[in-house]
């Protein structure tokens, strides 16, 4: 069995930000910054109608399959049309990463699969079809990118297999809450504003944005954009009025940024804000800045423990919760 089970850390921040939000019954979600969008599906699952966005590609096709899609899933026919090729030579996309990333085979078949899903009809009249196809790409980049990052070499799963076995896994994550989910290609702070959501779940991007990116999400947001390369942390241009997501040199103008996203939530009623030690700023200055608009509501803290050889990393999370009154 190949390890793909959700992340084990991240199904308990899930549980542990609908355990704190409970006694508030929140009427809908929105998770502003879905990155993985495992919190998102997470609430999904609990029948809250739900909204996530972000502006990474590879994050949004990954909410359009796991939190809008309600009833799609990809079909023995679908999975035929995505490993469909000719000569492998001919798909030359993505040559730059082959015998750096991936084999030549797999480079030539990641250009292949793209082609097909977007030449295929089913799935450009379905954004739930081409976000679960996409989302299994991701998955087959994944376990590639596991086994290669040592030295390039032989799977013990041959491509079409470890494709059907992530189809197979994602068609069984599918879920239908009866509810009119969304997910949006779109920065944050033009979305907020406008978004029915009674509760809105704040996990910002640290400091340093999109620049220290691990190498998975940088190639599949390559791959989902057709290019080989890509500075994400360049995805949102520095301006005038700055954002979350952009690389910032000091705390203040970090926080300034939080501040401006807050007062987009104004109509919110719960704001469920995230510190851990990656953002870069400490909790007291978070606290501040979020006590500056709302008065906290709950203080609440999770410690998570890492086994490492000869010790245990732990990476402690707290959540900041305010109500408007």
């Amino acid at each position: 069995m190949i390890a793909t089970a959700l992340d084990s850390s991240r199904r308990s921040l899930s549980a542990w930000v609908w355990e704190e939000l409970a006694e508030l019954e929140p009427s809908s979600f929105y998770d502003a910054f879905g990155g993985n969008a495992r919190v998102a599906q997470f609430f999904k699952r609990q029948g809250y109608q739900t909204f996530v966005s972000d502006i990474l590609q590879s994050h949004y096709w990954r909410a359009v399959a796991l939190v809008q899609n309600n009833d799609a899933i990809l079909t023995p026919a679908h999975f035929e049309q995505i490993m469909q090729h000719g000569n492998l030579s001919q798909y030359t996309d993505f040559a730059a990463w082959q015998d750096h990333y991936f084999t030549k085979e797999e480079a030539q078949l990641l250009g292949a699969w793209w082609q097909n899903i977007e030449s295929g009809e089913a799935f450009q009249n379905s954004p739930e079809l081409k976000g679960m196809a996409y989302t299994a790409v991701f998955m087959v980049m994944h376990y590639w990118l596991n086994i290669n990052q040592s030295y390039l070499q032989a799977k013990n799963m041959s491509p079409e297999q470890v494709l059907k076995h992530y189809i197979q896994q994602l068609n069984s994550w599918v879920t239908d809450n009866q509810m009119p989910n969304m997910a949006y290609f779109t920065n944050a702070y033009d979305l907020a504003s406008q978004l029915p959501a009674d509760a809105v779940w704040i996990n910002p991007p640290a400091m340093s944005g999109f620049r220290d990116t691990h190498r998975k999400a940088e190639l599949t947001e390559c791959w989902a954009r057709h290019v080989s390369q890509i500075n994400l942390s360049g995805v949102l241009p520095e301006n005038d009025s700055p954002q979350l997501g952009q690389t910032f040199h000091d705390s203040q103008s970090y926080l300034k940024a939080l501040g401006r996203f807050l007062d987009c939530c104004s109509e919110s009623r719960i704001w469920v804000l995230a510190h851990s030690e990656r953002l870069g700023v400490s909790l007291a200055e978070l606290e501040e800045t979020l006590e500056s608009k709302r008065s906290i509501w709950k203080r609440a803290v999770m410690t998570t423990p890492f086994p490492l050889a000869h010790d245990t990393l732990e990476e402690k999370d707290t959540l900041l919760i305010a109500v408007a009154q």
